[in-house]
Formats: C-alpha cells, sequence, structure tokens
C-alpha cells in the first residue's frame, strides 16, 4: 500500500519458483533446520506463514508487514456476501481440475465459480503465470465492484466482509509487527 494509502500493489509470486528457506527451528523438535533451497509453496508446508513471510522477504528484500491467510470457505462466504464479482473472458476457460468452464463473455462469479476461476491453472499453457494473472484481474475487478456497489462505505455491508476475511485466526501482522 503506498504510503498516502490511495493504491495497493499486488505482487504475485509462482508457487513453483526456487526459492531458499532461511535458518529456522520448527516446532516440535526445536532442533535448528539450516537454509535450504525448496519450491516456495513447500515453506508453507514446512513452518506456516511466518516461515512464508522470512522466506519471501529473504527472496525479494520485500517487507512483508501483514498477511491475510484464506482457506477456501472464507473466500467463498466473502464474495458471495460482496455480490458476487464480474470478469470477462475473451476466450472459453475450462479447466477439468477446478471444473471451471467460462464462455467468452462478461459473467458475475459467485463465490464457488470465483475460487476455480483465481485457482485454475490448466486452461491453457500459461500455468502459474496465467493463474497470477487472472488472480490480479480479478482482485482489481472485485475492488472496482466493492468501491462501485458502495459496499466500502456501507458499515454493514463492510462489517459483514471483513468479518469473514478478517476473522480469527486466519489473519496477523506478520512477526507480530503493530504497523
Amino acid at each position: 500500500m503506498s504510503a498516502k494509502r490511495d493504491r495497493v500493489s499486488v505482487i504475485g509470486l509462482p508457487r513453483d519458483s526456487l526459492a531458499t528457506i532461511p535458518a529456522y527451528r520448527p516446532t516440535p523438535s526445536g532442533k535448528q533446520r539450516p537454509a535450504h533451497p525448496v519450491k516456495l509453496n513447500n515453506a508453507h508446508t514446512e513452518g506456516g506463514a511466518p516461515l512464508v513471510e522470512r522466506t519471501v522477504e529473504a527472496a525479494t528484500g520485500v517487507s512483508v508487514e501483514q498477511y491475510l491467510q484464506l482457506d477456501f470457505r472464507r473466500f467463498i462466504d466473502a464474495v458471495d456476501q460482496a455480490g458476487g464479482v464480474e470478469v470477462g473472458t475473451k476466450r472459453r476457460l475450462k479447466d477439468s481440475k477446478t471444473k471451471l468452464n467460462l464462455a467468452p463473455g462478461r459473467h458475475l462469479l459467485k463465490g464457488g465459480q470465483s475460487l476455480q476461476y483465481v485457482r485454475s491453472r490448466h486452461v491453457d499453457q500459461s500455468a502459474d503465470p496465467g493463474r497470477i494473472q487472472r488472480q490480479q484481474r480479478f482482485l482489481v475487478a472485485a475492488l472496482e465492484q466493492l468501491t462501485a456497489r458502495k459496499v466500502l462505505t456501507d458499515p454493514v455491508l463492510m462489517g459483514r466482509v471483513a468479518r469473514t476475511l478478517l476473522g480469527p485466526p486466519r489473519s496477523g501482522r506478520a512477526s507480530g509487527r503493530t504497523v
């Protein structure tokens, strides 16, 4: 987020990117684990969000001040509470793994279909980069539509969406830092 809080940037990191997990002490063993190279998504498997934070900071040099970890249910519920998200596609998007099947054109996606849209990696040859691009387009569309529908300024609607997204235990401050 910009210093003036008028702009947000999102950087997508492909899950299969090679990264070095910094040395850490896993629980419950408490034994020091040395730094080691892995696919980025393995950092979460090994040490949850705190280790992902440290790994991303080490790989990019960018400080992670806050994070939001969503499970599929919270994502689906938040999209539904916001009234869905309209997206456009120039060609058919069909993914047998996620069961996404969108004809060319504009679509108002409810929660479940939105999850299929942002998770699909098998609609073309673009794999993770294509999925990241769809996720970024989805976030931009969602923010534009939340603004246009005045959800962001309606305390009742925004409260519902915020409680869904930010409810414990799936949100936090990176490394306990207060921002």
